[in-house]
Parts: structure tokens; sequence; C-alpha cells
């Protein structure tokens, strides 16, 4: 593992590194082509040309060497005449001012000459210099001398190391610099990723963090807003377990203490009709059921997997609400409440038992619960969603913004577990539950539709 700064600052500087250098690289093997390329160019122009200016009719060394004065010339090939000894000539050179030819180089040349044929380029190397070779044709040959013309591959060595040099210092001006702007460059990036980590190392569950990186990136100030967010959630999720934990204890100790009460009460005869004592012992235990139930079934909803796809069915949102009020028409009825249905035909909705039955029971329950004489029940749809009014015509809803929330009781409710169980049920099928006041309470789900 390595840190970002390292991570990002590698590459780069290998890069600039590397592109100088492949510049220098290349510049030079390129101008080593060329060179090769124009000195065998040369000696072909100048062994094409030769005969033209000869005079045939020499019969000496001294006739030779004024034809081949008359021959074509250049400033980078030189002219070499061995004698039938293969040894130099001292006739002439057409470089004799600058020569580049010396002792070795012209061995070296003749040696390698003889394995030439007529018009054929050879090279070797000597000292690090590439020298290139042709033998020149002569005839007749009463002498038996021999001439050949000679370029040195890289005639302008001076030129190209100065401009070796002067691409050296560029490159390492550039170099300098780049690794100078790339190490900036690299920190604006590291500096805020490394503030941001050392925050959420140090992170608490009951503060809220605040995190401002300064930075004018577009990803990390998303970044930042996104953590804030996201220890937002972290401090109420907190806050809301710890709320949660006190009203069930409280809720759980209310009717465990009643119980006892009652039981030491048997146990030392305080109690003469125990058979009443004993009822009431039982209703206590049946709340307390009721209460763990709610708490378990909670527990359940909130770690439902959506993505289980074992567990989910396609419910006729019509079928299914008709089947769920038949279980509450009796006690409607019991209590002068009539339930009225207005359902779509023909609505899809995936989910399952336990959480459409945490949706739909509870709201029902809640109905019956404050309803004076009616609970109208709509199923409409508008676009891909499935919506769901369950109207009572009680009283108005005090505390809109807490109905949902774990143990917020209103007039005559039970332990404020059932509204919360279906407003969890309901968003883990990506769907949404708010309450509003219309003539009575009303509920509206939004569920979205499965297509078959």
């Amino acid at each position: 593992m390595t840190t970002i700064r390292k991570k990002i600052s590698r590459p780069v500087i290998f890069l600039i590194v590397l592109v100088p250098l492949s510049i220098l690289i290349l510049f030079n093997l390129t101008v080593s082509y060329y060179a090769q390329i124009e000195a065998e160019k040369e000696l072909i122009y100048m062994a094409e040309n030769l005969p033209q200016n000869f005079d045939s009719n020499f019969e000496s060394a001294k006739g030779m060497a004024f034809s081949l004065r008359n021959a074509p010339s250049s400033s980078s090939v030189e002219l070499i005449t061995y004698n039938r000894q293969g040894k130099v000539s001292k006739l002439l050179k057409l470089n004799e001012n600058n020569s580049f030819v010396n002792d070795e180089i012209a061995h070296q040349a003749y040696e390698l000459v003889l394995e030439l044929s007529e018009g054929e380029i050879g090279s070797f190397k000597y000292n690090g210099s590439d020298y290139y070779v042709i033998n020149i044709p002569i005839e007749p040959a009463p002498l038996r001398n021999k001439a050949i013309y000679i370029s040195k591959g890289y005639f302008f060595d001076d030129f190209v190391f100065t401009i070796n040099l002067v691409l050296l210092t560029i490159s390492v001006i550039i170099t300098v610099i780049a690794i100078f702007i790339s190490t900036m460059i690299t920190k604006s990036i590291a500096k805020p990723i490394e503030y941001i980590t050392s925050c959420i190392e140090t992170i608490k569950s009951d503060e809220i963090l605040k995190l401002n990186t300064n930075s004018d990136s577009i990803e990390l100030k998303k970044l930042s807003h996104e953590i804030n967010k996201m220890n937002k959630r972290i401090y109420d999720a907190h806050k809301s377990q710890k709320l949660f934990l006190n009203n069930a204890s409280h809720e759980l100790r209310t009717p465990l203490m009643s119980i006892r009460g009652y039981a030491d009460g048997i146990e030392m005869g305080i109690f003469a009709d125990t058979s009443s004592t004993a009822h009431i012992i039982s209703e206590e235990a049946q709340k307390l059921t009721k209460l763990i139930d709610g708490l378990l079934t909670l527990g359940r909803i909130e770690n439902f997997d959506f993505n289980d796809k074992t567990s989910l069915e396609i419910f006729n949102l019509k079928d299914y609400m008709s089947e769920l009020v038949n279980t509450y028409n009796g006690y409607a009825i019991a209590q002068n409440i009539d339930i009225s249905c207005k359902l779509e035909d023909e609505v899809y909705i995936i989910g399952n038992d336990e959480l459409l039955r945490g949706i739909f029971g509870n709201v029902i329950s809640n109905g019956l619960r404050y309803a004076k004489s009616q609970i109208d029940i709509y199923i409409k749809t508008i676009d891909n969603n499935a919506i769901i009014l369950i109207k009572n015509n009680g009283e108005d809803i005090t505390n809109q913004d807490k109905i949902f929330e774990r143990f917020s009781k209103g007039k005559g409710g039970n332990f404020g577990l059932g509204l919360s169980i279906a407003k969890t049920s309901i968003e883990k099928l990506g769907g949404q539950i708010r309450a509003y006041n219309e003539n009575g309470a009303v509920f509206e789900m939004l569920i979205p539709i499965h297509h078959r």
C-alpha cells in the first residue's frame, strides 16, 4: 500500500522524465539515420559521376591523380588512393586541410573494400563513429592502383553535441518546473483527502461533524457533503436508538412493575380476591407480550432485505385490501364504524405479507381507534405508483411531525409502535407515507406499481 501523494506523483514524475529523454533519444536516432543516408547518397553520387571525368588513356599515377582531381568533390567525402601494396598513396586527398582520415582508418577502409564489389557500399566503426566506403572502378588500371571514397557518417558531431546539450538543459529545466507543479497539484488533491480521513477517524456517533475542505474540487466538495450527511444520519440514528431504548425500557418496566407488585401482594396475602388479581396480572402480561411482539416485528422489518427475491410476492392490491378489511369488519361493526372501499382493478405491487400488514393493518387499526363512524379506503394509480388513501372522520391529528416516531402515542394509543412499523415497512418497499388533516385524519401511501 502507498499514500495517495505517491500514487499520483510517481507516474507524473516518471512521465516528466520519460518524455524529454525519449525526445533526446529519438532526435539522436533520427540524426544518425539521416547522416547514414546522406553519407551513402554522397558516395553513390560521387561514384556514379566519376567515369565521365576520367581520362581512359592515362598511363601513370600522376595521370590518374589528375583525373581524380577533376572528378566531382564534396566537403564531407575524402578520396584515398592506394598503391599496389595497399599502402596509402601520397598523391592526393580531396580534403587535405581538414582530413578526418588517419592511417588506421585508411587501413580498415582498405581491408573492407577488398571484400566489396564495384559500386557496393560498406561500413565500419572506429572510435564510436561510423565510416562508409565505396570502391571506385578504374579502367584500365595498368598501375594496379586502387582508389576509394570514404565518408564519415557523423560528420557534424559538434553540431549534434551542441543540440544535445541544449535539449538536455531545456529538459532539466522543464523537468524541475514540472516536478514542482505536479508536487503542488498532488498536494492540493492529497491534503483535503488527508484532512477528511483524519476527521473520519475521530468521528463520533453522538456528535455532528461539519467538514469543510476549502477545496475548489467539485468531487471533494461532494465527498465532504456526503460525509456530513452520513454523519448526520449516524447522529440521528444514535439519538433515535437512545430514545428508543429509553422508551422501550420505560414501556417494558411499567407492566413488569405492575406484574411484580401484584405477584408480591398475592405472595404476602395482601389480596383477598386472588382471582381478580390474577386477571390483572394476565392483562399486564398480554400488554407486555404485545409490546415485545411489536418490537420484534419492527426489528425484523428494519433488517428486511428487499433484494432477497425469495421473500417477495406479487400482490393484487384490490384483492389483498379486500381480504384485510374483512378481518377488521367484525371489530368495526361492534364499534358502529363503517369501512367503505373504492378500489381500482388490476393494480399489482411487489412485497410480502408481513410488510403489507405492517403498513395497511396498522393504519386501519389506528383509524378504528379514532374514527367516529366512518373509514374510507381509496386506491388509484398515478404514473407508475399506486396511491392508497385511508381516511377517518375522527379528530384531527395534533402532532403530524412526530406521528410516525417510535413510542409517539396519541390520545388512547397503546405503545406508539404501529405507525412507526407502517412507515418502516413502506420505505422498505420503496414507498412513502404521510398524514394530514381533512375533516379528520388522512393517511396517504405511495407504493411503486409492478407491471406484469
